[in-house]
């Protein structure tokens, strides 16, 4: 059994090799990705976006991404800098924290859904008094 797992892994492994990934636009999202001023603006120079305010961290309204930018604004890495200490230092390890004592929650399948309006349960604490 062992040598037929091996073969059909190593046929695997090769038409794998010979898939070719979509080629996809890069993530609004990704930190490395520079974005074009709004308007008619320097499109050699880009901007980081402030994920939280959707504007470049130098408060520049932005058009949308500009992978062709050779330069970065030094106001945007500065606050950008700043902001990923803040993030690494502390967001990030207040997150940890709570995902890891994040308890183990056993839901019921039907837990989540609203119940029906004619079913009401008499004197449920949760909705009132009973009618």
């Amino acid at each position: 059994m062992c040598t037929r797992l091996g073969d059909a892994l190593d046929v695997l492994h090769q038409r794998a090799g010979q898939l070719l990934p979509p080629t996809i636009e890069r993530c609004h999202g990704d930190d490395t990705l520079l974005w074009a001023p709004l308007g008619r603006g320097n499109l050699v120079t880009g901007h980081r976006r402030n994920a939280v305010t959707g504007k470049g961290f130098c408060d520049r309204p932005l058009a949308g991404p500009n992978p062709e930018a050779l330069n970065e604004c030094a106001p945007c890495r500065i606050h950008w800098e700043d902001a990923e200490l803040v993030r690494q230092m502390f967001t990030l390890p207040q997150m940890q924290d709570i995902a890891r004592n994040w308890g183990q929650q056993d839901l019921d399948v039907f837990a989540d859904r609203a119940p029906h309006p004619h079913l009401r349960l008499r004197g449920d604490p949760l909705r009132g008094r009973g009618r």
